[in-house]
């Protein structure tokens, strides 16, 4: 069991959790995130973008497998991974694990504010489907 169960995980695909980059480094096995993927390199063949629209309006980059494009349609289950990732990713517990800095009291605010309007906007379609790199707008 990994801390980072039911959350999207550092160079996999977010629905299947497959290795999507390739994994320069890895965190020690004596680490909390021990055997996690620390450092990246170049998307594997099978990496897409996915590119959603929200609500509002703006637009959200996922990556995914070949394989789970198909299984798409399941956006809230998705979405809900997603928010709870990004949860995690503003605890001073993970930006001290993570040797990245602590957020002060109002960068604390900002990214509260921030993930409340996630919450709320949610995705309603994908706009388009990519490889990493390509750029078609």
């Amino acid at each position: 069991m990994s801390v980072f169960d039911g959350l999207n995980r550092v160079g996999r695909c977010t629905r299947c959790e497959e290795y999507i980059y390739e994994i320069k480094s890895q965190y020690p096995l004596d680490h909390e995130y021990g055997g996690e993927a620390r450092s990246l390199g170049r998307p594997l063949n099978i990496c897409r973008v996915v590119t959603l629209v929200l609500m509002n309006g703006n637009q959200c980059d996922i990556t995914m497998c070949i394989s789970c494009i198909e299984q798409i349609l399941n956006l809230p289950d998705i979405w809900r991974k997603l928010i709870r990732t990004w949860q995690l990713e503003q605890t001073d517990k993970y930006k001290i694990v993570n040797n990245s800095p602590t957020l002060t009291l109002k960068q604390k605010k900002i990214q509260t504010l921030q993930l409340a309007k996630m919450v709320y906007n949610v995705p309603v379609g994908v706009l388009c489907i990519r490889k990493p790199g390509d750029r078609n707008d």
